[in-house]
């Protein structure tokens, strides 16, 4: 039995397989940006980004079983035992990993979201790998899937509350040379009221390419009056949706 699996796999094959994969999620990776900024596909974006993006949750998981199954395969005793080890080791973060995936499918926190806990109350500032990052008033906190799952917790109501803005951006000025998508990003850089735990997100408008709409986290509230001060002074006509 053991001749039988190593037949079957064997190192070589592993790379080639990984190779092969990797490939193809940073494609499906590069796909889900390009679909974000086509906005000429209307109707058909938000579904296929949401098609994109349960894709990728799912096909990271499907990476891991079938990478894993292929080393066990190259030796079934020893790399199953080395297997078993590093499950009981990493249980702890295989469980947030596998609790973060079932969250992010449901699809109910998001960036900007508000979130209440047992222990605390903020914006969601990040959802990462293993936890998300909590914004609240006395900093940021780093929460496993895990303990969400375990312990509970409430979505607050409005998607978009706290240091989370929407902004519609347009120029002053018709200027068909300046590319006014990444001279903002580039001049948002520079401001000093965002919050860079949550990159600023920056999108043409549907109706009009040269009008964009900006997603910012700003460090305080009061902030963002002045961020619109700014973006004014930049040539911009600029208003909070």
């Amino acid at each position: 039995m053991e001749n039988f699996f190593m037949t079957q796999a064997s190192w070589s094959k592993l790379f080639i397989i990984a190779f092969g994969l990797f490939c193809l999620y940073f494609a499906l990776k590069f796909l889900r940006k390009l679909v974000k900024r086509a906005s000429f596909l209307r109707i058909f974006q938000d579904p296929l980004q949401r098609i994109i993006r349960y894709t990728l949750l799912l096909y990271e998981m499907a990476v891991i079983l079938i990478l894993t199954s292929i080393f066990v395969m190259i030796n079934p005793l020893y790399h199953g035992i080395l297997l078993a080890i590093v499950l009981v080791i990493a249980y702890n973060h295989i469980k947030n990993y596998v609790s973060g995936r079932m969250i992010k499918m449901a699809n109910e926190i998001k960036e900007g979201s508000g979130l209440q806990t047992m222990e605390s109350e903020g914006i969601v500032a990040n959802l990462r790998r293993l936890g998300l990052n909590l914004k609240t008033k006395d900093g940021i906190y780093f929460i496993e899937y895990s303990k969400l799952m375990s312990e509970g917790y409430t979505i607050l109501a409005g998607e978009d509350i706290g240091g989370f803005y929407q902004l519609k951006i347009t120029p002053q000025e018709e200027d068909t040379k300046t590319n006014h998508l990444n001279r903002i990003l580039d001049l948002l850089i520079t401001a000093p009221y965002l919050d860079w735990h949550h990159k600023p997100e920056v999108l043409p408008c549907d109706e009009n390419l040269s009008d964009l709409e900006a997603r910012v986290l700003v460090r305080e509230e009061i902030h963002i009056h002045e961020l619109v001060a700014m973006i004014k002074e930049w040539g911009y006509d600029c208003k909070i949706i």
